[in-house]
């Protein structure tokens, strides 16, 4: 998968201390837990986070009502962690934890990108225009196809079928081109076929799986083979 655009990956300062799982950034859905967890080589005497939407919050081993909670084996193994009960759509965006350790004076932090998922919409399917008429073709001619799936986030992961046989090749990849609103991304694969008498009547199929839905997304067409008969 090709990235086009798009922020980089928030990451601690160069002198800091801290291990955060998971590395880099995470993708969850609206209402599922998640949980992440940072740690330094000492004990601590400060654990605080910041989540999108929520503000900082200095977090200890006593239970919380709010959902959000301390997670970890205690802030004296050096374990700076947050369960969220149930993930909202303003928790998207950079998460830090910041940890000040029993013999330190500064706070050092860690930080990763919280993507709460969206769906994409609907596959675009796209074809060339048939020599015979806009959606009927002749047997030999280079059929150009464009599958893509607009919106999702994070980007949607996008396949070509002609009825249950994938199609393209290594050249055949998907390209993401993220944007700035709301972190919504366009996956976009291309590929081409040299068309048979065989394909007539096959369904052309633009498929998109995500994490955000529940079975994937499918946009189809039916190719047409022209056919003339000779008497």
């Amino acid at each position: 998968m090709v990235r086009v655009g798009g922020m980089g990956n928030a990451t601690s300062r160069p002198n800091a201390v801290v291990d955060i799982e998971p590395k880099r950034e995470t993708a969850v859905r609206v209402g599922e837990s998640l949980q992440i967890l940072c740690k330094a080589a000492q004990p601590l005497r400060v654990c605080r986070v910041e989540i999108p939407g929520e503000g900082s919050i200095v977090l200890n081993e006593e239970p919380s009502e709010d959902g959000i909670e301390y997670y970890g084996d205690g802030v004296k193994t050096g374990q700076c962690g947050v369960r969220i009960a149930k993930v909202k759509e303003i928790h998207d965006g950079i998460f830090k934890c910041s940890l000040t350790t029993v013999n330190a004076r500064q706070e050092a932090t860690a930080s990763l990108k919280i993507i709460v998922a969206r769906p994409p919409n609907n596959p675009d399917l796209r074809t060339s225009t048939g020599s015979v008429q806009r959606n009927i073709y002749r047997k030999g001619e280079k059929l150009e196809i464009s599958c893509s799936a607009p919106s999702g986030r994070p980007a949607a992961n996008i396949s070509l079928f002609l009825d249950d046989e994938p199609i393209g090749n290594d050249d055949s990849r998907t390209v993401v081109y993220e944007t700035n609103l709301d972190d919504n991304s366009l996956a976009m694969q291309n590929a081409s076929r040299s068309l048979d008498w065989t394909d007539n009547g096959k369904t052309l199929r633009c498929v998109a799986n995500h994490i955000a839905l529940d079975r994937p997304k499918e946009t189809t067409m039916q190719l047409e083979i022209y056919c003339k008969l000779i008497l």
